[in-house]
């Protein structure tokens, strides 16, 4: 299912009578300036056993903690476009510089979460294309990583434990996808929240074992 526009969030925080998570204020659910005012840390830090650089726009705490778990565990949609403005930062920041113009999207294979009923990772996302595309930089979203095997839920496991439960979870995607990751650069691999980066990981190492190098990972938050 597609995200929500920005007027559709305008018209449903209005009927819903939403109020910012972060100053109270009635309209939006994270109004512009409390988004804008959010600390950031956009520059690339390293991943733990892993040679591939990480940008996360913001820590996984505060109002930043609270919009993506009303997000994702309760479902509020209206948040996406601030939760991808996050995002498309993190992914910018590994372009910034460059000179290009386009980048290619890679998003982490999300788990299986039928009881969510949406695909949280996919509408930030989406989000973040349009956020990037008014900032001139065209992203094509290619799921050159699947899912192979479902590794279950990992929240409350040690980072060991995490990487293990991860590897060889994923395989590459189409042919098609393939072709279009390695034909479109700079390529960036995308997910909501960094922890251990385990599942991060493991979708670079199958990018990798395909012969297609991403330039880094992007998150919207580190926890």
């Amino acid at each position: 299912m597609q995200p929500l526009s920005t007027w559709a969030t305008d018209v449903l925080d209005l009927v819903l009578a939403r109020a910012c998570l972060a100053c109270g204020e009635p309209g939006r659910a994270w109004c512009s300036p409390c988004v804008a005012a959010c600390p950031r840390d956009l520059r690339p830090a390293g991943l733990a056993g892993h040679d591939v650089p990480l940008v996360c726009a913001a820590r996984y705490d505060g109002t930043v903690q609270d919009a993506i778990i009303e997000y994702k565990e309760r479902g509020n949609r209206a948040l996406a476009p601030m939760l991808g403005r996050l995002l498309a930062e993190a992914v910018s920041a590994h372009v910034h510089g460059t000179g290009e113009t386009a980048a290619t999207i890679v998003p982490v294979p999300g788990h299986h979460r039928p009881a969510r009923g949406f695909d949280a990772l996919g509408g930030a996302v989406q989000a973040a294309c349009s956020h990037l595309a008014a900032s001139g930089l065209r992203a094509a979203v290619v799921p050159a990583v699947r899912l192979g095997r479902d590794a279950g839920p990992i929240k409350g496991l040690g980072r060991a434990q995490r990487h293990s439960a991860v590897a060889g979870s994923m395989q590459p995607g189409s042919s098609r996808a393939q072709r279009r990751a390695r034909e479109r650069r700079p390529l960036v691999v995308v997910d909501d929240v960094v922890t251990t980066g385990a599942t991060a990981a493991e979708t670079v190492a199958v990018l990798r074992a395909a012969g297609i190098e991403p330039v880094g990972i992007a998150a919207i938050a580190r926890a």
